[in-house]
C-alpha cells in the first residue's frame, strides 16, 4: 500500500511538472492583453490612481508619452507594498483586493518594470496548488482509487480551460483555489464526522475566498446548504451551530476588512446588473452559451458524443437490470422499490450529490447573472466538472464492463483524444496572437505623431502595448474632431501620422477630416486591433 502511495504521489508530481511546462509555453505564446488584464496591473499598481482616464482634462487633447502608462501598471521605488493604495483603488473598482494585494506583493519586488509573468507566476502557484486539492477531492470521490484522481488531474490539468485560466491575468485562478479548498473541507467532514477540526479552517477559506471574488459567495452558499440540512437530518445541533458561526464569522470578517463589498454587492453597478439580469428571466440562451465553452474548453466539442454514449449506456442498463424488477407485480410495489432506491444512493453519495448541485447551480447563476458571458465567470468550477463527468461515467461503463480496468483503460483513451481535440481546435484563450506583429509594425512609425480617435476613454488601455511604442500620442473626441484638430494643429511636428480610430467610429469620416485639417493626402491601412483600427497617414 506504502509503495502504490508513493508511486501515485511520484506521478501526480510528474504531471505537475509536465501541466506547469504546458502553461509555460503557452504563456511565452500570449501577445496581448483583455483590458481586465490591464486594470489587474492598474489597481494593483497605480497609486491612489484606479482609472486614471475618469480625469478627463488629464486625459483629452494632453500629449502623452509611454510614461502615461508605466505609471499606471509599473510600481514606482517609493509606493512599493503600499496596500493602502490597493484597499483604495479596490473600494473604486467593483472586485475585492485581494488577488490586487497578491500582485502588488509580487510586482513590489520588481519597481519600475512590467512584465506578463508577474502575473502569470502567481496564477502558476495556484495552478499547481489547484492540482494537489483536485487530486485530494478526487481521491475522496473514488473511494482512495488514486488511478483515477491521477486520471481527472490529468484531463483538467491539461485542458485549455485549465491552461486559459493560467494565462489570463485575473483573479479566477485564486479564486478557483479556495472553491476546490472549500470543498475539500466539506469533504473531510463528510468523510472523517468530525466537525470542530474543520470549522476554522472553513471560516478562514470563506474569509480568504469572499476578498478574492463575490461569486465565491455562489458556490458556498449552495454547499453551505446541503451541510446545514446534512446536520439537521443528522440531529447535529452543536456541529450546525458552530458551522453556521465559522461561516457568518468568515463573512463578517471579509466584510469588516473590505467595506466596500457591501457597497459593491448591493448597490454597485456590477450588483444591480446581476440582479437585473437574473429578473429579465433570459438564462436559458446565457446557459447554452457557457455549455459551450465546458464543450469546447474541458470536452474538445465532443459533447454530443458524449450525450449519445450516455444515453446508449442508461438504455443498455436499463435492459440489464430488468430482470431484477421484472417480477414486481403490483404499481405500488415499484414505486416502493425505485423510492427505496433513490433513497439509498442519496444516503451513499450525499456529499457527491451536494458538490454536483452546487457546481451546476453555481454554473447557471453565474450565467444567468453576467452582463456578457464568458468563460472566465465559471472558470472556478471546471476541475469540479471534469471531476464529475469522469465519476458518472466511470460508473456507466464500470457496470457494463465486468473486466477489471476496462472502465480505466476507455476513460483514459477518452480524455486523451478529448484533450488532443481542444489543441488541435484552438481553444487556449487569452493569448491574442498576432499582436507582437502590429507591435512592430506600429514601431516602424515610433516617431510620428500618434492620434487615437474616440470618445470613450478607457480604449486606449486595451491598445496600450501598441500606444506604447510611439514616442507621444495624443486623445481627440471623435465628437469634437474638427474643432480639436484645429485648436491643436500648430502642435504637431511631423508631416506624417499613426491613427487609431476606436472601432464605433466611422473610419472615412474621421481620416477625410484629418486629411484636411492636418494636410494629409494618403492613408494607408495597417491593421486592426480588438478595440481600433489603425493607419498610417502621409
Amino acid at each position: 500500500m506504502k509503495l502504490i502511495k508513493n508511486k501515485c504521489t511520484i506521478i501526480l508530481v510528474i504531471l505537475i511538472i509536465l501541466q506547469l511546462a504546458n502553461i509555460i509555453f503557452w504563456g511565452n505564446k500570449k501577445e496581448g492583453y483583455h483590458i481586465d488584464e490591464i486594470f489587474s496591473y492598474g489597481l494593483s499598481n497605480g497609486y491612489y490612481d484606479p482609472f486614471p482616464y475618469y480625469e478627463t482634462d488629464d486625459y483629452f487633447m494632453v500629449w502623452h508619452d509611454e510614461e502615461f502608462f508605466a505609471d499606471y501598471v509599473m510600481v514606482p521605488e517609493e509606493h512599493r507594498f503600499a496596500y493602502d493604495s490597493v484597499w483604495y483603488n479596490q473600494a473604486a473598482d467593483v472586485h475585492p483586493p485581494l488577488f490586487y494585494a497578491v500582485l502588488h506583493t509580487v510586482c513590489s519586488f520588481f519597481p519600475e518594470t512590467f512584465s506578463n509573468w508577474y502575473a502569470i507566476s502567481v496564477n502558476i502557484a495556484f495552478s499547481v496548488l489547484n492540482i494537489i486539492l483536485l487530486y485530494r477531492i478526487a481521491c475522496f470521490v473514488f473511494k482512495e482509487k488514486k488511478k483515477w484522481a491521477l486520471l481527472v488531474c490529468a484531463a483538467y490539468g491539461f485542458s485549455a480551460g485549465c491552461v486559459s485560466n493560467a494565462v489570463y491575468i485575473r483573479m479566477y485562478v485564486m479564486v478557483t483555489f479556495f472553491v476546490l479548498l472549500f470543498t475539500l473541507l466539506h469533504a473531510c467532514i463528510y468523510e472523517k464526522g468530525k466537525y470542530k477540526v474543520f470549522f476554522p479552517l472553513i471560516a478562514l477559506t470563506t474569509f480568504l475566498g469572499t476578498l478574492t471574488h463575490y461569486y465565491f459567495y455562489v458556490f458556498a452558499f449552495f454547499v453551505s446548504a446541503f451541510f446545514c440540512l446534512h446536520a439537521l437530518f443528522k440531529k447535529k445541533w452543536k456541529a450546525l451551530f458552530g458551522y453556521v458561526i465559522s461561516m457568518f464569522g468568515g463573512i463578517g470578517a471579509s466584510i469588516l476588512v473590505f467595506p466596500s463589498a457591501l457597497e459593491h454587492v448591493f448597490s454597485g453597478y456590477r450588483g444591480t446588473e446581476a440582479v437585473d439580469n437574473l429578473a429579465n428571466g433570459n438564462w436559458l440562451s446565457k446557459v447554452s452559451e457557457y455549455i459551450t465553452y465546458v464543450n469546447l474548453e474541458l470536452l474538445g466539442g465532443n459533447l454530443r458524443y458524449i450525450v449519445l454514449i450516455v444515453a446508449v449506456a442508461v438504455v443498455v442498463l436499463g435492459i440489464k437490470n430488468f430482470s431484477t424488477i421484472k417480477n414486481i407485480k403490483f404499481e405500488r410495489d415499484a414505486i416502493v422499490y425505485y423510492l427505496h432506491g433513490f433513497w439509498r444512493v442519496i444516503q451513499k453519495e450525499y456529499a457527491n450529490i451536494s458538490f454536483i448541485v452546487a457546481t451546476i447551480a453555481y454554473a447557471v447563476l453565474v450565467a444567468s447573472m453576467s452582463t456578457i458571458s464568458a468563460n472566465r465567470y465559471i472558470f472556478s468550477v471546471y476541475p469540479l466538472i471534469v471531476l464529475y463527468i469522469t465519476w458518472f461515467t466511470s460508473g456507466l461503463v464500470g457496470q457494463l464492463m465486468t473486466k477489471k480496468g476496462t472502465a480505466f483503460a476507455i476513460l483514459s483513451v477518452c480524455w486523451a483524444f478529448m484533450l488532443v481535440s481542444q489543441y488541435e481546435k484552438g481553444c487556449v484563450d487569452y493569448l491574442y496572437q498576432g499582436y507582437a506583429a502590429i507591435q512592430e509594425q506600429v514601431a516602424q512609425y515610433s516617431d510620428s505623431d500618434t492620434f487615437y480617435i474616440g470618445d470613450s476613454t478607457h480604449p486606449i488601455y486595451r491598445d496600450m502595448i501598441f500606444l506604447a511604442k510611439a514616442e507621444r500620442f495624443i486623445c481627440i473626441p471623435a465628437s469634437t474632431l474638427e474643432e480639436s484638430l484645429q485648436e491643436m494643429k500648430e502642435d504637431v511636428v511631423s508631416d506624417d501620422a499613426l491613427i487609431y480610430v476606436y472601432k464605433e467610429n466611422k473610419d472615412e469620416e474621421i481620416l477625410n477630416t484629418i486629411g484636411e485639417e492636418l494636410g494629409l493626402s494618403d492613408f494607408e491601412f495597417l491593421a486592426e486591433t480588438y478595440q481600433s483600427r489603425i493607419y498610417y497617414g502621409y
